[in-house]
């Protein structure tokens, strides 16, 4: 099967049995993390804005974040030496 397909079925199925959203959002990111060999990843929601400014959404980032190890990523960041 093709791989990009067998990761999303992966997600699905996993995200489907997921007991909350969060938990779902966090299984999707540890896999799409582990295939494509991304350290970091966040979670980003759309919120709608008042109906005066229609057509305007701002973006806000969620609570649910993946980070695979911290020392590296932190080295590759430059936060530490």
């Amino acid at each position: 099967m093709n791989p990009h397909l067998t990761i999303l079925k992966e997600i699905a199925l996993a995200s489907h049995a997921a007991a909350r959203t969060e938990d779902a959002f966090r299984i999707a990111m540890e896999r799409l993390c582990a295939f494509t060999g991304w350290p970091v990843a966040h979670v980003y929601f759309v919120r709608p804005v008042p109906a005066e400014r229609l057509g305007v959404h701002l973006v806000a980032p969620g609570l649910v974040r993946h980070v695979g190890d911290p020392p590296s990523v932190s080295r590759e960041l430059g936060l530490v030496h």
